[in-house]
Parts: structure tokens; sequence; C-alpha cells
């Protein structure tokens, strides 16, 4: 059976963490051995050895996402891009901890605030100005720290500062991070080290947070429905580009299953991840994309759809 290496009591918030040597949370304090510890060596013994900070999931998603910054740099490797990264990390690193010491809330190194701005930079035009920049990450931090609901931001950080901030300065999201890793046509080996470096996150937000149901139902109706209502038309060919198109896939394996503003239980994981997956695709049709654009209230379908559905499903995180 699969050992919990963490514990969070819901009565107290005390989280439980290995001792020393140990490699989970029953190792240290249960009143019996292990069950199976083979099976708990074979799954967690690198534990063992790895950095305390290293075991927490903001940190392991801030290394994949720093991976595929550093292969969006390699791609287009220009200052504007090394730029448009060290600003929007560095502002939400500024804003998260600004914001926290007006909460009087106790600091700590904001790994979140990290993510976020990786992500920020991923989706940010390097062409922006660097005040543009700062008010996404003033955004998006203002609403990690601010719009809360028992304990947890009601909206996805990144999401939030680029869709308010787009609208304000009537923009839309630029996706250049994420666009370029494409293998449907013309495979190459540095293509496909591009797309595995864009799957890393999975292996934090799919399999060590258990959000993969949410992944995979956005994915395959996204995949479907917009293959019917949006190119009227059917075929293998067209559903597996749509499926590995790379800027679907980084939006439902990093901000999808955010942790803080998606649900955990699998059924409701079905159905979050359809809602935003029919919620872009109506908001993608041409003549009600083309009207919202013109009234520039629409930066991004994709973006808006996670906000509306982290609105929805807010009481489920």
């Amino acid at each position: 059976m699969p050992v919990s290496i963490f514990f969070k009591c819901q009565k107290c918030g005390e989280t439980l963490k290995p001792k020393k040597g140990d490699c989970c949370i029953f190792c240290s304090y249960a009143d019996t051995k292990c069950p199976s510890p083979g099976k708990c060596k074979t799954h967690f013994c690198y534990y063992r050895y790895m950095p305390q900070f290293l075991k927490m999931p903001k940190v392991q998603l801030a290394l994949a996402m720093l991976l595929i910054a550093s292969t969006a740099v390699s791609h287009r490797p220009t200052i504007s891009t090394i730029y448009v990264f060290l600003l929007a990390v560095g502002f939400c690193i500024l804003f998260d901890l600004s914001f926290l010491a007006l909460r009087r809330t106790k600091l700590f190194i904001p790994y979140a605030a990290i993510v976020s701005g990786l992500i920020i930079g991923l989706l940010t035009s390097p062409l922006t100005l660097w005040y543009q920049i700062a008010t996404i990450c003033a955004l998006a931090m203002a609403g990690k720290n601010f719009l809360r609901i028992s304990g947890k931001h009601l909206f996805n950080p990144a999401g939030t500062g680029l869709f308010l901030a787009g609208i304000l300065f009537h923009q839309s999201v630029s996706w250049w991070g994420v666009s370029f890793q494409s293998i449907t046509t013309q495979v190459s080996l540095q293509k496909l080290f591009y797309f595995s470096i864009l799957c890393f996150p999975f292996l934090v937000s799919g399999l060590r947070m258990r959000r993969y149901v949410s992944t995979f139902s956005f994915l395959i109706t996204y995949s479907l429905v917009s293959l019917v209502f949006l190119f009227h038309t059917f075929s293998l060919q067209t559903f597996f580009i749509t499926l590995f198109d790379p800027t679907v896939l980084f939006f439902s394996l990093v901000m999808v299953p955010e942790p803080m503003t998606s649900p955990v239980h699998l059924k409701r994981q079905i159905l979050y991840g359809s809602i935003i997956a029919l919620i872009v695709t109506v908001l993608s049709y041409p003549t009600i994309n083309s009207a919202l654009s013109i009234k520039e209230v629409l930066p991004d379908p994709f973006i808006a759809a996670l906000l509306a559905s982290n609105l929805i499903f807010f009481r489920f995180h």
C-alpha cells in the first residue's frame, strides 16, 4: 500500500514530517513497524538522502518549471527572454513577501510565488514593458494573499494576474514559452527533448498531488468537444494534434491541477476538468471570441475558463 510522507491534521493544522532517517510518517510516528518495509523502501528510499526542502511539492514543481523556462530561453536565446523571467520571478517574490508582511504572517521562502513568476514569464511576451510585468505580478500575488476563503486562495494566482492585467493593458496572453514544443510536425530529437521537459510537471501535479483525473478530464473533453464545435470535423489526426498541442498540455498539466484551487475528490475532478474544457470551447467559438475580444474583456479563453471554474468549485478545494 502507498505510504504517506507528510500528514496534515485537519483539526489542529499541524503537519507531521518523517524524522531523520525515516522514509515516511508511518515509520516515525506509528505504534507498529512500517507495513511492508521492503515496499516502503522501494517507493521512498530516496527520501532518506534528499534534503528536506526538496521533498516539498512546491519546490519540485518550481524545479520542473525552471527546466521549462530554461528550454524556452534555449529556444529563443535573447536578452528579453531572460529579462521577462527575472522580472516576473523577482516581482512575484517581492509582492508576495510584502503582502505576507501586511497580513502579519510569518515570512517563509515563497516557493509558490517563484512558480507563479515562472508561469507568468512563460506566458507573457518578452516585449512586455517592465511596469506591465510588475502589474501582472502584483495582481497575481494580491489575489493569492487577499482573495482567500478558509485559508486558501480562491483563484489561480498567475491566471488572476494575467487576466486582470490583460484587460487593464488591452493585451492578450502570449504563451510564447510553451508553444514551440510541438511533436505533431517535423519531429526531431530536440523537439522530443523539449516536449518531454514540458511534461515534467505532471510528475508533481498529476502523480504527487493526485490531480491526474482533472488533467486527463480536461484534455480528453477539450480535444473531443473542440473538434466538433470549432473545427466541425473529427479525425484521429486532428484529435491527436489538439491533444498534444504544447499550449494545451502546459495549461492542463500546470494550471488546471493547481492544488489550492482544484478539487481533491476524483468525481469532482472529472467535473472540474470537463467544465473548464467546455467553457474554453464556448469562449473560443469564433463569434463569441470575436465579440469579447473587440470589447477587450477576454485576454485569453483558457485563463478565463480556469478562473470561472475556480469560482464554481471553490467549495470543493
